[in-house]
């Protein structure tokens, strides 16, 4: 909060995991703040709760995934992990991967279930078990020692790897002096961590890689480099298990670059046509001649401005494909026209281009002008429409160049010179000048009536005008759409994701098989925000990817709205279902609401009133706020005066309930190139939690038992999901 230049501070803190975003002020460095907030984050570290893994900073960078990889396969699970983790690994050494993140992988760990009786039986606690398995788990450096000329490394080993490494490591010793084993009480496993998303590919369980590029590096080439490789990948794989790309981010780029290179052949043919009908062949082909000089100085000024040829860019390019000429047309044409008086080519190029130069001059800044407003569109929208008018500037600014430089050069060289004569006009230009000079003796003739006419017509465009929709991004097709999934807030994972199967089984039944390409299903995470993912267990995202517009013939709009009829038909589980078609840059929601406070209740009861006055609005729907209220929490209250007889801590406490409930990690070790977490948890079965945690006996260090029922006060009651915070205050968003 006290760190300058910071415009805005939001945070979002859920189950196991707590984001804190700043937002800097315009202007501001940000890989200095970031090392200046990453020293004041590390003076902090000591408060932070013992099992917290260490805090990362970093800079928040708009990473866009390049393509998606998926492994999947109805096979072991551990088959399914050695694959994915060998594929992980090689995409990473492609050159122009900058990272990836995957989805439907849990880090490895080991599993010590712990057998309850029998550690009543031998009066063993969970901190005698996880101070043997900690001392164990050990490497360390013994020094170095010289013995006549050799110098000595001495090492103690005693890292775990292996499953008998643990299972062979004593307790403590009985009473008839017999080593008590972590294998008399419990069993081991190496298993894989419950990860918080899960990922299926055309209903079938995957591992799924985000891969990420490098900056600057070209996404045809990089995603080109990538499918060969999994195409080999594949030979090596068994029958069972399949790879599918997803998202591929660089057939858009691909289509616009052809679009761009096609609209260029056809503007080119188009804009010779033109000239030649009123322009000589040579002056013709030196007027062309403006737009691939005029694209090529664009690139060179791009690439000193860091902007790569995109989707945008290229659409720059393609928008003032036809405008580059027009100084071109101008400079050319009064060149011809001298020549055709008498005056020699260089004589006729120096005086034609003098005489236009400042009306051309003026022309291309009128131009220009026209694309300034759009450099000044601020937030996320104006960081991205900002690459339009600054290509299209630059390529207007090398036209007229082009048109005062160097192609008075041309004309100068390449035009013949030509005996004084009256020019010929084509019958066709004579005839239209025929009409063109009628319909002009009519207008003056019937001046009131032409001028009232035109003043109705301004009027009559005004209310069509008004009743034109404000669209900025117009779609009439799509490739693909998003189905947000949100079950009520207590649902399990297992709950969602049988949601999800349902809702992919309508997808495939509704979508033809010759339209549709992917099915891919996020559980456990929100994808559709515009800020930062939502995580969660009740939480689910559906990509529904449809073929190559040139391969169907069916509309992807059309298909996403006989889904959503047919999902709302016969789906019933979800509280909402949100079916998202994204036009152009991924933006938040169209109304977005803060109201900061300090009283959970208070905002309640305000957020409240504001979706009932919204709710009056014509237009408006899908009114919700983002209080939602999460799993019911079981809150273990322990009396520190009672647990203290017992020789007992509100922390022996807590390390126990985690035992009980999630798992206790007690070491770290790697399995392979993993690293690994070493993990006790008791092996119980019981359908009432509160009532077995109330039950539970744990053994005091005098080898007692006591009930945590008899130490803590034990209830359950609701919980909020999420508690964000914007401008350090409590924050609830209506949208």
């Amino acid at each position: 909060k006290n760190t300058s230049g910071i415009k805005l501070l939001r945070s979002t803190s859920s189950e196991g995991l707590s984001v804190v975003i700043a937002e800097l002020e315009t202007g501001e460095e940000v890989t200095p703040f970031v090392q200046d907030l990453d020293s004041k984050v590390s003076r902090i570290k000591d408060r932070l709760p013992e099992d917290a893994e260490e805090p990362i900073v970093e800079e928040v960078k708009a990473d866009f995934p390049l393509i998606n990889i998926a492994i999947t396969g109805e096979v072991p699970r551990p088959v399914l992990r050695e694959q994915a983790l060998r594929l992980r690994d090689e995409l990473q050494l492609i050159d122009g991967v900058d990272n990836i993140v995957f989805s439907g992988l849990g880090d490895p760990v080991f599993w010590v279930n712990l057998d309850y009786a029998k550690m009543h039986q031998y009066r063993v606690g969970i901190e005698q078990i996880s101070g043997a398995i900690s001392k164990r788990n050990l490497d360390l450096p013994g020094g170095g020692y010289t013995q006549d000329k050799t110098e000595l490394l001495v090492r103690t080993r005693g890292k775990i790897y292996e499953k008998d490494d643990i299972l062979n490591i004593p307790i403590v010793t009985d009473v008839s002096g017999k080593n008590v084993l972590i294998r008399d009480i419990a069993t081991v496993e190496i298993g894989e961590e419950e990860t918080k998303t899960s990922s299926r590919v055309n209903g079938e369980p995957a591992i799924t890689f985000w891969i990420n590029k490098q900056k600057n590096i070209d996404a045809i080439d990089t995603v080109g480099v990538i499918r060969d490789y999994i195409e080999d990948f594949k030979t090596t794989l068994p029958d069972s298990i399949n790879i599918y790309d997803t998202n591929d981010s660089s057939y858009w780029v691909e289509k616009r670059f052809q679009s761009m290179l096609k609209s260029g052949f056809w503007g080119l043919f188009f804009v010779m046509i033109m000239l030649g009908l009123f322009l000589n062949r040579r002056a013709a082909l030196i007027a062309a001649l403006g737009i691939p000089i005029s694209f090529l100085g664009a690139f060179i000024l791009m690439k000193f401005n860091g902007i790569t040829i995109n989707m945008l860019s290229m659409f720059g390019l393609i928008m003032v494909l036809g405008i580059v000429v027009d100084d071109a047309i101008i400079v050319v044409e009064n060149v011809q026209r001298y020549i055709t008086q008498g005056l020699s080519p260089a004589a006729a190029a120096i005086k034609g281009t003098k005489e236009v130069a400042l009306p051309v001059f003026a022309t291309v800044l009128t131009n220009i002008a026209a694309f300034i407003p759009l450099l000044f569109a601020t937030g996320l929208i104006g960081e991205f429409l900002s690459i339009i008018p600054k290509v299209a500037i630059f390529a207007l600014l090398v036209s007229l160049l082009e048109a005062l430089i160097i192609m008075p050069s041309h004309c100068a060289e390449w035009m013949k010179p030509q005996k004084k004569k009256l020019v010929t006009k084509a019958t066709w230009f004579l005839k239209m000048r025929a009409y063109y000079l009628k319909g002009l003796i009519f207008s003056l003739r019937n001046r009131y009536v032409v001028v009232i006419s035109f003043m109705l017509i301004l009027f009559l465009s005004f209310f069509i005008i008004k009743g034109l929709p404000n669209v900025m991004f117009y779609q009439h097709d799509t490739s693909e759409f998003q189905i947000r999934v949100e079950n009520p807030a207590q649902s399990s994972h297992e709950y969602t994701r049988s949601s999800v199967k349902q809702i992919e089984e309508i997808v495939k039944q509704v979508v033809p098989e010759a339209a549709l390409k992917n099915i891919v299903s996020m559980v456990g995470i929100d994808l559709t925000t515009g800020d930062s993912p939502g995580f969660g267990d009740h939480m689910a995202t559906i990509i529904v990817e449809f073929e190559d517009f040139e391969n169907r013939e069916e509309n992807g709009l059309e298909l996403k709205g006989e889904v959503r009829k047919e999902v709302e038909k016969v789906i019933v589980g979800p509280e909402k279902l949100d079916f998202i078609a994204e036009a152009g840059i991924p933006t938040g929601k169209p109304v977005d609401i803060r109201i900061l406070g300090t009283d959970l209740d208070t905002l309640k009861e305000i957020s409240r009133k504001v979706q009932e006055e919204l709710s009056n609005y014509s237009g408006v729907y899908g009114i919700s706020d983002d209080l939602v209220w999460g799993k019911p929490e079981i809150r273990v209250n322990v009396d520190e005066q009672k647990a203290a007889i017992f020789g007992l801590d509100t922390t022996s406490v807590a390390r126990e309930v985690r035992a009980l409930v999630d798992g206790l990690t007690v070491a770290q070790t790697r399995v392979g190139k993993e690293e690994a977490d070493i993990k006790v948890r008791y092996d119980l079965q019981s359908e009432n939690l509160l009532n077995l945690l109330r039950s539970h006996q744990i053994i005091t260090p005098s080898k007692q038992r006591v009930s945590l029922g008899t130490i803590s006060e034990i209830e359950m009651s609701p919980s909020i999901l999420n508690i964000k915070r914007y401008d350090s205050n409590r924050a609830v968003a209506i949208t």
